[in-house]
């Protein structure tokens, strides 16, 4: 799938951007995304995601800590001019309107460059079997890139520093953040936010209807 292409033509400027460069030093993104490939993505707040682009529209997510995968619809977004584009992906509905009552889709639309950054490897196919609101292949923590990427012959940018103990605080502090008063009572509760090795479930909201 070569949307790419088109959007680097609207983003020319009188030198060459840092996509630009970052595209002539790996060719391999001057496609991103191509459906039926699978990538590895990297950031510093929630480590390593592997995600897998099923169709032109849909793509699927091991993240950190999931026990099952989560789906999403992608598409690029142009500005008036068509001189500014993003990578859009819509995981919602998750979140409800307070006025309306109804459910709001979560849409977060980064510059494709800012995604294009994050890239660590690509694989051909779906590798880990994750099309489809299943289990994962295993409980993932946020520094594990998995040993197929480890070992994969494209390494687009794999210097990339996660510090696994400093994550575990990222989450806990969450987790106990996401408490209310009346919680911190429940031991229980505060004991599984202060768990370093917590793992989520996918909100039903946010899986495939059922067919």
């Amino acid at each position: 799938v070569a949307v790419f292409c088109s959007i680097l033509a609207a983003c020319q400027s009188s030198g060459p951007s840092k996509l630009d460069l970052a595209i002539a030093a790996n060719p391999t993104l001057a496609n991103y995304p191509s459906v039926g490939k699978t990538y590895l993505l990297f950031s510093p707040f929630t480590g390593y995601e592997v995600r897998y682009y099923e169709t032109e529209g849909r793509f699927w997510s091991w993240l950190s800590r999931a026990e099952e995968t989560v789906h999403a619809r992608w598409f690029i977004k142009r500005d008036k001019n068509g001189k500014f584009n993003s990578l859009c992906w819509e995981r919602g509905p998750e979140r409800i309107n307070p006025i309306w009552k109804k459910p709001v889709p979560i849409v977060n639309c980064p510059w494709v460059g800012e995604v294009i950054s994050k890239i660590v490897s690509v694989r051909d196919g779906d590798i880990f079997n994750i099309t489809g609101d299943k289990p994962v292949p295993y409980i993932r923590f946020e520094c594990d890139p998995t040993n197929a990427f480890k070992s994969s012959p494209v390494q687009i940018n794999p210097q990339r520093k996660c510090d696994q103990k400093r994550a575990n605080r990222t989450i806990q502090s969450k987790a106990l953040g996401d408490l209310s008063i009346f919680s911190i009572v429940n031991s229980k509760k505060v004991k599984r936010a202060l768990d370093p090795n917590q793992t989520f479930k996918t909100p039903e909201s946010l899986k495939l209807p059922k067919e």
